[in-house]
């Protein structure tokens, strides 16, 4: 073969590797970054669908919910009301509601209702056991008591006052720490917290 020829082969081979390299060094690296990005992008939509769906089971599990109102009646023929303004779901326990501005109505067979006001309650929607709390009154008949808190169970027909305020009963009044009141027999028992202080009662 002639220089000519050579030249022309040499020529050609040298077009074949410079391609092969031009495609190795830039084209696979474009095409490795697009698999990439492409890659990037669906992990930023899969976490973009997951915090969509942890923003709306925290939305619904913080969920206000207004004018709450619950009726229940048991074996006995008593009827248990309670109200509040607003409501929300405790924590991840959807049995249990933290509400606002409380009443409660329980209307005793055969006998005067109590009613509950309170700032606050946790109700179970399932046991109807209620914990209210803050600026507690009771009243019944001729007994008015204010306290912080009154645990109500429910299925016992039981209501235990403490942090007691005041305390009274037609003309006496009461000084005590904690009452536990049968809604039923109307039974009082009463305790003071400190064994050395006394039970008081007073007429008014």
């Amino acid at each position: 073969m002639n220089n000519k020829t050579y030249l022309q082969l040499f020529i050609i081979f040298l077009i074949i590797i410079t391609s092969s390299l031009i495609y190795q060094n830039y084209f696979k690296k474009v095409d490795y970054y697009e698999d990439q990005n492409q890659s990037s992008v669906s992990n930023e939509i899969i976490n973009i669908e997951k915090n969509k769906d942890d923003e709306k089971f925290k939305n619904q599990s913080s969920s206000i919910i207004e004018q709450l109102k619950y009726i229940s009646s048991d074996s006995l023929g008593n009827d248990y009301i309670i109200e509040s303004k607003s409501a929300q779901v405790v924590s991840n326990n959807y049995n249990l509601l933290r509400l606002i501005d409380v009443t409660a109505t329980i209307l005793l067979r055969d006998k005067d209702p109590v009613y509950i006001y309170s700032d606050f309650a946790d109700h179970d929607k399932i046991s109807f056991d209620t914990k209210f709390y803050g600026n507690v009154k009771v009243l019944h008949t001729d007994i008015f008591i204010k306290s912080e808190n009154l645990d109500l169970f429910y299925k016992d027909s039981i209501a235990s006052l403490y942090n007691i305020e005041e305390a009274y009963n037609k003309e006496i009044k009461l000084i005590a720490d904690k009452i536990d009141f049968d809604m039923l027999t109307r039974d009082l028992t009463i305790n003071m917290y400190d064994n050395n202080k006394t039970i008081s009662i007073l007429k008014k």
